[in-house]
């Protein structure tokens, strides 16, 4: 910080003289300075690329310490599944076990999500298939996301015909290739997807 002394003449308009009296006035400018730290640069040098990893089981090893870490990006995935896909948003609830339960629906939903991104892939290496044509133009899709396998089916429709509270007659849209190899590669046959339901022994 640097002060410059301002002079000036108090009462303004009078000459100088022996009885003048002035009015000094200090105005402080600030300027920056700075240097560099060369202890904690040199401190720095030492760990550079090198970063700890805190882990609170004691039974992995560094190896499986620096594993779990490499799936981060993976959990954060879900984290912005969980906000943005499934829209979850903040609960204005008065007891705590409601928003527990409420969390645990959304657990259950984005362990379902997980499985089915798990066992599409899975299917696929066991029968040694190539990818899905799951995107517009018969695109690959090496690693087809929850949202879009049960993009697959919509639009698929069923239609019923009850008579005193009984299914008499049923009728469903076919279902196209693509969507019966999903079903195959999730162990879900054509009447397990339609709910199991037949004309004959369905009653309300």
């Amino acid at each position: 910080m640097t002060h410059f002394n301002v002079t000036r003449l108090r009462p303004r308009g009078r000459p100088s003289g022996e009885k003048a009296r002035y009015r000094i006035k200090k105005k402080p400018y600030y300027s920056l300075q700075w240097e560099r730290n060369l202890h904690v640069l040199k401190a720095e040098r030492r760990v550079d690329g090198v970063f700890p990893l805190l882990c609170t089981d004691h039974t992995l090893g560094p190896r499986e310490v620096l594993k779990a870490w490499k799936y981060q990006p993976r959990l954060e995935k879900r984290f912005e599944q969980f906000k943005h896909v499934h829209r979850a948003a903040p609960l204005l609830l008065k007891k705590i076990e409601r928003v527990e339960a409420n969390m645990f629906i959304f657990f259950v939903a984005l362990m379902v999500q997980a499985l089915l991104e798990r066992e599409i892939p899975k299917g696929l290496s066991r029968q040694k298939k190539g990818p899905l044509k799951l995107y517009p133009e018969d695109r690959d899709a090496l690693h087809p996301t929850t949202s879009q396998i049960l993009k697959t089916f919509a639009g698929i429709s069923s239609y019923a015909i009850e008579a005193d509270r009984l299914r008499v007659e049923e009728y469903r849209d076919d279902l196209k290739p693509v969507q019966r190899e999903v079903m195959a590669l999730l162990d879900i046959d054509e009447e397990r997807f339609w709910g199991g339901r037949t004309p004959e022994n369905n009653q309300r």
